[in-house]
């Protein structure tokens, strides 16, 4: 057994025998899906989406919770993926932009992301995104 994983089974068996919570810091998404119960996405400082793990990584709704979760290669070497691109640069931490700070970058934000912070990004079951976003209904995509 490599390394990685005697550490997570380790830090799964303890949680389990002494009945105590993480909190978990990491960029490798399939670490975070592994370990986690529950999930906050940051964008600059920023808790953008919150959400239980199976629900996020099976129906992400923030637009960089999307790219996050897209931008994770398949198990597979051999299966086609490309990773997805962001339009324009991303912000400087010493200038971050007013209002959603991912808004520069959004394929969806509207008007008032640039100078407002969103909404609440938590709902206790199912989680929400904390955006700003032209169709209030969902994301592209998301089913009615």
């Amino acid at each position: 057994m490599t390394v990685k994983p005697a550490v997570l089974a380790l830090l799964r068996e303890l949680q389990v025998e002494f009945r105590v919570a993480y909190l978990f810091i990491s960029h490798d998404l399939a670490v975070v899906r592994q370990v986690a119960d529950r999930v906050a996405v940051m964008y600059l400082g920023q808790i953008v989406e919150e959400a239980p793990t199976e629900a996020l990584f099976e129906r992400p709704l923030h637009p960089y919770t999307q790219v996050l979760r897209a931008s994770v290669p398949p198990p597979d070497p051999t299966a086609a993926w490309r990773p997805p691109v962001l339009s324009g640069d991303p912000p400087s931490a010493l200038s971050i932009p007013p209002g959603c700070r991912f808004h520069p970058r959004c394929p969806i934000a509207e008007a008032a992301a640039a100078w407002s912070r969103p909404p609440a990004c938590s709902a206790p079951a199912t989680g929400s995104p904390a955006i700003w976003r032209r169709d209030r209904r969902g994301p592209p995509g998301a089913r009615q």
